[in-house]
């Protein structure tokens, strides 16, 4: 529909673990949360709510953000009808979608972009960007970090914890990156 956005995927929030890993994208999954326009809410009409689902809707609750549930796996009559439990989240209308065959997702996507402000820009399309690149654990995540004044990559003593190109936003100085 001629707008463009920018979608943050999340590694799984857990509320509760003692797993270094999980602590790190829980905070992840928070920052991307306060960085969106529009959050989207993935739950499996397979499992039903879980306790995960209902830490992150309780935070949502309280949150400003548009929240859209979206269940997925639903690709039988009988599903969509288990879907409906997804309202005891609290959070409004439902979106069932079927990942695995595409099922909903275009309806899903005219929501989202009915959801967004505006368009950016062609400015802030426009500003430079660039890389920070070597070998596992020399401190790439950690000079980012240290550059944005969060803690906005997952740094752990474990070689290897970046796994997918991360995108971030950096202004200081007057300068946009």
């Amino acid at each position: 529909n001629g707008k463009k956005f920018t979608v943050i995927d999340t590694g799984g929030y857990i509320s509760k673990s003692d797993d270094i890993f999980e602590e790190e994208i829980k905070k992840q999954v928070l920052i991307a949360m306060e960085e969106s326009d529009v959050i989207l809410l993935l739950v499996d009409v397979e499992t039903g709510i879980t306790a995960p689902d209902e830490a992150l809707a309780k935070i949502l609750r309280k949150s400003d953000k548009k929240v859209l549930v979206v269940v997925n796996k639903v690709d039988t009559h009988n599903r969509q009808y288990d879907a409906n439990v997804f309202y005891g989240l609290g959070l409004g209308e439902i979106y069932t979608i079927s990942s695995i065959n595409g099922s909903g997702t275009g309806d899903l996507l005219d929501v989202v972009v009915e959801q967004l402000g505006d368009a950016p820009t062609e400015e802030e399309l426009q500003i430079p960007r660039f890389a920070i690149v070597g070998r596992p654990n020399v401190g790439k995540s950690s000079l980012v970090n240290a550059l944005l004044g969060e803690e906005r990559n997952i740094v752990t003593p474990i070689s290897g914890t970046t796994r997918d190109t991360i995108h971030s936003r950096y202004n200081k100085y007057n300068h946009d990156f």
